[in-house]
């Protein structure tokens, strides 16, 4: 489930075994902590650290010579739909037990992490890092009902970004998933220009904390819509929900009047 993903991810690059030093501003305690996590998780998890290692470097290097916020937005969609990527959401959802939940959940995202981007970057990192957490404690006490609707969702599209041409899933809840896929791209570019000492840009770390901040943003809003999920009022505000139904309903109308259209041409009307 890439809902989970990303907090999944925020952990496994702050933890020290696999952090740049540029990582180093950890409390004593939280660095024990990690590193004790680290060497479990990957002696256990070699594969996954095998994945992301290779998804980091192929990430960073696209993204760290972008000229332009344009060129920017298509380096992102074409890194989402990279294998390398796939193989690590995919290794990365192996680790999407209640306990590993439960844990993310309960981690406090801290802009010193992120201060060698920036002031300004970095508070959208830690406000990245806020939703990510937010989305992780909602998964972890999800209804089964959730759970099936967001994996079943996965499920039916062709490719990773295959609801974006899904008959059934109207454009704006569309746009909400592909900024969550957009976001873990960037946080990856971010941890592996760190990691490869590769320089950004101001500008650029900027734009990526942005879209980092801003996609985990979205897919907490999409959590919060489907029923099954519990985020709190003051969190995601009910007025910025999707209605699900209603633009499912919509999405599948558009879809029937276009099948019309292309069948009979004369029964389009203006």
């Amino acid at each position: 489930m890439l809902a989970v993903n990303t907090a999944v991810a925020i952990e496994w690059a702050l933890a020290p075994a696999s952090a740049p030093k540029r990582f180093a501003p950890l409390t004593a305690l939280r660095s024990i902590r990690t590193r004790l996590l680290a060497r479990v998780f990957r002696a256990r998890h070699g594969e996954l650290v095998r994945a992301m290692d290779t998804a980091v470097e192929e990430i960073a290097t696209a993204i760290a010579d972008v000229p332009d916020c344009a060129t920017l937005e298509f380096r992102l969609d074409e890194q989402a739909t990279k294998p390398s990527l796939l193989r690590a959401l995919h290794a990365l959802s192996q680790l999407n037990d209640s306990a590993t939940l439960r844990r993310l959940a309960k981690e406090e995202p801290r802009a010193s992490d992120w201060e060698w981007l920036g002031t300004a970057a970095a508070k959208h990192m830690e406000l990245g890092g806020f939703y990510a957490n937010e989305v992780a404690r909602a998964v972890a006490n999800a209804e089964p009902r959730g759970r099936e609707f967001v994996d079943n969702l996965g499920r039916s599209s062709d490719g990773v970004l295959g609801f974006v041409s899904a008959h059934d899933i109207h454009a704006d809840v569309a746009e909400a998933l592909l900024a969550t896929y957009r976001s873990l791209v960037c946080l990856l570019a971010i941890f592996g220009s760190a990691r490869l000492n590769l320089s950004l840009p101001s500008w650029l770390a900027l734009a990526l904390a942005e879209r980092f901040a801003h996609g985990q943003r979205q897919n907490l809003r999409f959590l919060a819509s489907v029923p099954g999920f519990s985020v709190p009022e003051d969190v995601m505000p009910t007025s910025e929900r999707f209605d699900l139904a209603k633009l499912t309903a919509e999405a599948r109308a558009a879809d029937e009047r276009l099948r019309t259209m292309t069948i009979d041409p004369s029964s389009y009307v203006e």
